[in-house]
């Protein structure tokens, strides 16, 4: 039976790209096959669930299309300003109706991210 969740597969045509778009938001990046980038895993620490980013162009398609990320952030005004000093392109953060802030995003291929700042 089932023992664990393990995580989310995306695929890209550019994993290094990606990856790097990830680690710059201060995600741990986890090389699975060296540094070839061929497919690696972004998570907190090595031992949680996490996304796993494979190449397309060398192991076909590990999805069937866009996924939507979520994140916590410890202060979603202060990550917003350090976004937005990196260049990326965001709307500031909006207060949801249950009370919790949200800041979204999309990363190179097109995939949503919410960041949560949990109250």
């Amino acid at each position: 039976m089932i023992t664990k969740f393990l995580g989310q597969n995306i695929s890209t045509k550019n994993p290094k790209e990606l990856a790097a778009f990830y680690q710059d938001l201060g995600i741990n990046v986890f090389r699975t096959f060296g540094e070839s980038y061929d497919g690696s895993r972004i998570a907190n620490t090595e031992d949680e669930p996490c996304v796993f980013i494979w190449d397309s162009t060398k192991w076909g398609d590990s999805n069937g299309g866009y996924v939507h990320l979520v994140f916590k952030v410890d202060d979603i005004h202060k990550t917003y300003e350090e976004l937005r000093q990196k260049g990326i392109s965001l709307n500031p953060p909006e207060k949801q109706s249950w009370g919790e802030y949200e800041l979204h995003l999309k990363d190179p291929d097109g995939n949503v991210l919410a960041l949560m700042e949990r109250m």
